[in-house]
């Protein structure tokens, strides 16, 4: 399977989560950078600019916790993967998360130019 990863940090991520109350597909959640990453289709977070948020295409690598155990030393799933996985967070949904969370959290973006 293929996906791209949303790197967030922790405190946008986790207020991104609330708000997808139950609709967020696998989340990872690294403890040691203190971030959260969700999956999403490749190519479907191409051109986000949002503060506090990186894209990882498919040319990046992300540690994976296992899927038998849910985690490893500073790496675990906060959402696990369903048996027979293959959903990925619908990256429309999670981009208004992630949107709203950098507002509530930084304010609005200043304009260009200014």
């Amino acid at each position: 399977m293929h996906f791209d990863a949303v790197r967030v940090c922790h405190r946008v991520g986790t207020l991104a989560l609330r708000s997808l109350a139950g609709r967020s597909g696998p989340v990872i959640d690294d403890r040691r950078d203190g971030v959260l990453f969700w999956l999403v289709p490749v190519g479907s977070a191409d051109g986000w600019c949002l503060r506090s948020v990186s894209v990882y295409g498919v040319a990046c690598y992300v540690g994976m916790p296992p899927l038998d155990t849910g985690h490893a030393r500073w790496v675990e799933w906060l959402i696990q993967p369903e048996p027979g996985w293959d959903g990925l967070t619908d990256p429309e949904m999670l981009h208004d998360a992630l949107t709203a969370a950098v507002a509530a959290l930084c304010g609005p973006r200043p304009e260009s130019g200014r």
